[in-house]
């Protein structure tokens, strides 16, 4: 999956999904109910339902947080952010979903928002950053 950043340097509204990696710490059933499809869509199938969602990207368990922050996160830095233009990154999902280790990561991995302050913190016009 290739993603373009001239996608969030024109759009002010981009939607991503992921499919979170395994994790044996809380003991979830191993079968996946939802794939990725054209890097785009999650197609979710549970018994005879099966539903499908598109996004602007879609990423599935094999994408770690440093792909998904050179694809989604560090375009909207560029383009909008270190621009002065106010943005959000918002996670969102049930309970088990992924959203902290996205956001935040865990040993050994950093998520979205630590690398997004190291890399704000290394570019020589951002001064200071003001978070609320």
């Amino acid at each position: 999956l290739e993603v373009s950043n001239d996608m969030t340097e024109t759009q002010n509204v981009a939607t991503y999904a992921r499919i979170r990696p395994y994790n044996p710490a809380i003991n979830e059933d191993r079968r996946v109910t939802a794939r990725c499809v054209d890097g785009t869509s999650i197609v979710n199938a549970d018994g005879d339902m099966e539903g499908t969602y598109n996004f602007t990207a879609a990423y599935d368990m094999q994408h770690s947080n440093d792909y998904v922050f050179e694809n989604a996160m560090k375009p909207l830095l560029d383009f909008k952010i270190l621009q002065g233009i106010t943005s959000i990154f918002m996670v969102y999902g049930q309970s088990g979903s992924g959203k902290s280790f996205t956001l935040v990561g865990e040993n050994g991995y950093l998520g979205l928002l630590p690398m997004s302050l190291q890399y704000l913190l290394s570019k020589e016009n951002v001064e200071n950053i003001h978070i609320s």
